[in-house]
């Protein structure tokens, strides 16, 4: 019965995950210039709309309506794109188009491969060590530290700040992969709730704040190379 769950959880949450992903990146690197051309109005516009549309997934996340949030989801990922859009102007003039489209790739793929190492790791504590420990509480606030995450390099980039925003992205790293463990704690308690979209969710802002990241420390370090 449990691995029938398990199964099903999966086959609902990891394909909308990966077409969130795809939209995310499609709008990022395809609809840069049309952001980066467009009034200041515009970009404030898309980041009150950012987190109207984020709150309003998380808010059927936690009530376990995972169509809807679905539905939502996409849009997100959408408005994510265009929001992140800064960052991708800036490995687009540095390492042009086919150079930032590699980087991205392989940005990706580590970032993929560790960030589910750290669910897994977070899932076995969780199992051998921590058997009774409440994570639901703390679930909504690391999300919500999340969104306001991607917006800070955006801001950055914009309004200058580069150097802070360079050093404390290692911070970041970091506290993207505690969450990562944090939230393979509290996997098992979703997945008996048959909530797959907390996984797309917490999965999905881990993830894109880790490349974002990733990305614009290696863009400062090749930067006069």
């Amino acid at each position: 019965m449990e691995t029938l769950q398990h199964k099903d959880y999966w086959q609902k949450s990891v394909p909308v995950l990966i077409i969130g992903f795809a939209i995310w990146g499609f709008t990022s690197f395809f609809f840069e210039s049309l952001i980066m051309n467009s009034p200041p109005s515009l970009f404030i516009f898309l980041i009150v709309v950012y987190f109207a549309v984020w709150f309003g997934v998380i808010a059927l996340t936690f009530s376990n309506h995972n169509v809807p949030a679905m539905c939502l989801f996409y849009l997100s990922s959408f408005i994510t794109g265009l929001i992140t859009t800064p960052i991708f102007n800036i490995i687009l003039a540095q390492f042009g188009t086919v150079g930032a489209a590699r980087l991205f790739t392989a940005v990706s793929m580590v970032s993929i491969a560790s960030l589910t190492g750290a669910f897994f790791f977070g899932a076995w504590v969780k199992k051998r060590v921590t058997e009774d420990v409440e994570l639901h509480w703390g679930k909504a606030l690391l999300i919500g530290g999340l969104l306001l995450l991607i917006i800070e390099p955006t801001i950055a980039i914009i309004y200058g700040g580069d150097l802070i925003l360079f050093w404390t992205s290692f911070i970041v790293l970091i506290w993207m992969y505690a969450a990562g463990i944090y939230y393979g704690m509290a996997l098992d308690e979703e997945i008996e709730r048959n909530n797959w979209m907390y996984f797309v969710l917490s999965y999905f802002l881990t993830l894109i704040n880790i490349i974002i990241r990733l990305l614009y420390i290696i863009s400062a370090l090749t930067k006069n190379n």
